[in-house]
């Protein structure tokens, strides 16, 4: 009966198991890899909602100042520099302010009487740090936040 086994050729032969163990292999494979990218997208959605709010709290710091000072114009004196947006691992993901920029224009078409100051806030930042397959998954990437302020140019009546 053993010699019987031995030469029958029913079952999996090594070629069959190393295919099926390499077809094993890719999909698991497969499945570490779009983990990994739904994890880096989630967790560069979460800096971007940090980025979204440092911005935006730096455009309320704006209009805070000119209220403060009773000025219906911007008055700009927040610093510029880098902020840590997520230090998880010890290995901090950092974004940077760039310079303020003021623009005034005037829609003449519109109103000749209102002018208005366009303040713009750029923040550019990379999600994280380094990892295997980080050059597709990891750009540069930046967000432009705006608020204009509308004034009178001339006072009119009275």
């Amino acid at each position: 009966m053993i010699s019987k086994l031995v030469r029958s050729e029913s079952g999996f032969g090594l070629i069959q198991a190393v295919a099926a163990l390499f077809i094993a292999t890719i999909a698991i494979a497969g499945l570490f890899m779009a983990s990994y990218i739904a994890q880096h997208k989630a967790l560069g959605n979460y800096h971007y909602k940090v980025v979204l709010l440092k911005g935006l709290e730096q455009l309320e710091k704006i209009k805070y100042n000119s209220y403060k000072q009773g000025s219906r114009r911007p008055v700009i004196g927040l610093a510029n520099g880098e902020f840590i947006i997520d230090d998880q691992n010890g290995d901090p993901v950092k974004g940077y302010i760039q310079p303020y920029t003021v623009q005034t224009r005037s829609e003449m078409i519109i109103s000749p009487l209102v002018k208005y100051d366009i303040v713009t806030v750029k923040i550019t930042w990379r999600d994280g740090p380094r990892y295997f397959v980080n050059s597709e998954l990891n750009p540069n990437r930046q967000i432009t936040l705006r608020e204009d302020y509308f004034y009178r140019t001339i006072q009119v009546g009275p």
